[in-house]
């Protein structure tokens, strides 16, 4: 320990599981004293029997005493919650005594209890609201897999970090952020799909022949880029797809909870936590219906996390973000998604406020005023049982669809930010080269030969990204923003279908009918070529060509 960091005795400090863990949970003692219904040493025992992974600790003034962490842990403690009392902590102080520990700084959550559950006048039932956000975080750390040593780098800290003037003196002044990770086994870039490229706001994704390059230092850890991403293999560390899905479950599923009170899910931006610190301190209630969780940026909540939160029981979802002050400048894109779902649940004659967004820019009391605001819920008796998934173009697709479970008449929804998209294809121009297959990111479009050849579009996978416009040779193919229901509910349609002429040779699918006619028609255009050679290309696929036309002769592979 540091001599900038003041534990307390041994004898202050109360453990309530004392078998090696994990998963680490701290809980400041100073709790209690903000709220009588919020009592520490309940919360340290629920967690504990409520999760056997977890080891729980009560650390007395533990938002001002970092060294704990160290202190604590043990040798098997890989993962960290904190409950502290506010979202303004020394997170440069923590990570440094996490790290001396053996724990991944990657792998720590901060539940900012004494904002969140124990403000003065709070209506509900704090302790299980508490215990309910606590279960969440654990739920989070347990789903990260780990950091390798590229997803982390220490930056110096600014102006904007919390940290003791004695530890200016002690230690490096170091925290540490995540760097984007890509999974090359199933990233889309070879087939030119660069859609973390165009999220990110700081240009630190490039393709470079078919492969991302992360300019590390450029990444400022918004996680844009996995909002993003069609294919799940942009995934921010610490802050990951599952991490996501199994807080956000917990969230809803959680015992801890009155099941007959609605639930709410309020995402906020790291950026504009600290506004609901500032409810606390002014005694402003928020309604005991909205269950926080922290994430890196509003833009990074997208239509999909929206969605299937709605269509697994939420009663709303809220984002809390900076409004004009993004600087990422994602108002417009998150203004775009919350319009775009708020559009989706009028045309299923839902609610439009159980979407919300809440503009931390405007002050503690217009945010006060919209969190206190009775909830006017979606919630549905015949909600998702089946898990939450968040990622993928399927995620936004089976919400829907769930959603509109009982609408007969479900109109279409032509949206600029609609996660879904539609293509179009004119069929008396297509040739079925499959290009557009070849370059869908999502496998949206397919190509099967068989004694035809046909080329399929399934709706609940296309993002409307247009690459399938850009490599089409015939320019026959059209992208809109559209999503449309009645399609989603009946799945897969046909989009192009021809004769497969096969090979005399080996009898594999030598090009569809339309193909073979644009060939010869392209060749005649400069001079009639010989019927030998007419022959080879239209009745041999491209392999057997080689074995029948040696040095250049081409000999016709059967007679008429």
């Amino acid at each position: 320990m540091s001599k900038g960091d003041s534990a307390p005795a041994a004898a202050e400090t109360q453990a309530v599981a004392g078998d090696a863990s994990e998963t680490l949970v701290l809980l400041c003692g100073s709790l209690v004293r903000r709220d009588a219904d919020l009592d520490p040493s309940e919360l340290a025992h629920w967690i504990v029997d409520s999760n056997a992974r977890t080891r729980a600790v009560i650390v007395p003034d533990l938002c001002s005493n970092p060294g704990a962490v160290s202190d604590t842990a043990e040798s098997a403690t890989r993962m960290l919650v904190l409950g502290l009392c506010s979202s303004e902590y020394r997170e440069p102080e923590f990570q440094r005594s996490a790290r001396k520990a053996g724990i991944d700084p990657l792998a720590i959550a901060v539940v900012a209890l004494g904002s969140y559950c124990a403000a003065p006048e709070q209506d509900g039932d704090a302790s299980g609201m508490a215990k309910t956000l606590l279960a969440a975080a654990v739920a989070g750390v347990q789903a990260y897999p780990g950091s390798q040593p590229e997803d982390i780098r220490p930056y110096v800290v600014g102006d904007d970090q919390r940290i003791s003037r004695r530890a200016l003196f002690t230690m490096p002044p170091l925290a540490y952020r995540p760097v984007v990770s890509i999974d090359r086994k199933v990233c889309a870039a070879s087939t030119g799909c660069d859609q973390c490229v165009q999220a990110c706001p700081e240009g630190a994704l490039t393709n470079v022949d078919g492969a991302i390059q992360i300019a590390r230092r450029s990444c400022v850890s918004c996680g844009l880029c996995q909002s993003a991403c069609p294919t799940s293999a942009a995934q921010l560390p610490g802050q990951t797809v599952s991490q996501l899905e199994a807080a956000v479950g917990e969230l809803l599923s959680s015992s801890a909870l009155d099941p007959d009170v609605p639930r709410a899910i309020l995402f906020v931006c790291r950026k504009s936590a600290s506004a609901l610190d500032s409810l606390s301190r002014s005694s402003s209630p928020t309604a005991p219906q909205w269950l926080p969780l922290s994430v890196p940026c509003s833009g990074f909540v997208s239509p999909a996390v929206i969605l299937q939160s709605l269509a697994h029981g939420a009663a709303a979802v809220g984002i809390v973000g900076c409004g004009s002050y993004c600087r990422y400048n994602q108002q417009e894109q998150t203004q775009g998604k919350i319009d775009y779902c708020q559009k989706v649940l009028a045309a299923l004659s839902l609610p439009t406020s159980a979407v919300a967004f809440f503009d931390a820019a405007l002050g503690a009391s217009s945010l006060a005023d919209s969190l206190s605001s009775p909830l006017e819920g979606s919630q549905r008796a015949d909600a998702l049982t089946s898990g939450l998934s968040f990622s993928g173009p399927s995620a936004a697709a089976s919400a829907l669809t769930a959603l509109a479970a009982n609408d007969e008449a479900i109109p279409a929804l032509d949206h600029p930010f609609s996660p879904l998209g539609l293509v179009k294809i004119d069929a008396d121009g297509c040739t079925g080269c499959g290009s557009c297959a070849q370059a869908c990111p999502t496998d949206a479009l397919d190509l099967a030969e068989g004694d035809t050849v046909t080329l399929t579009f399934n709706p609940a996978l296309c993002i409307g990204c247009a690459q399938c416009v850009s490599v089409c040779p015939e320019k026959v193919v059209e992208v809109s923003r559209d999503t449309d229901l009645a399609r989603l509910r009946d799945g897969p349609e046909r989009l192009y279908e021809d004769e497969a002429i096969r090979c005399q040779s080996c009898d594999s699918v030598v090009a569809s009918a339309a193909m073979l006619k644009r060939i010869e028609a392209a060749l005649t255009e400069d001079g009639r070529p010989s019927d030998k050679t007419m022959k080879t290309i239209t009745r041999l696929c491209t392999d057997c060509r080689g074995t029948a036309v040696p040095f250049g002769r081409a000999p016709a592979p059967d007679s008429d």
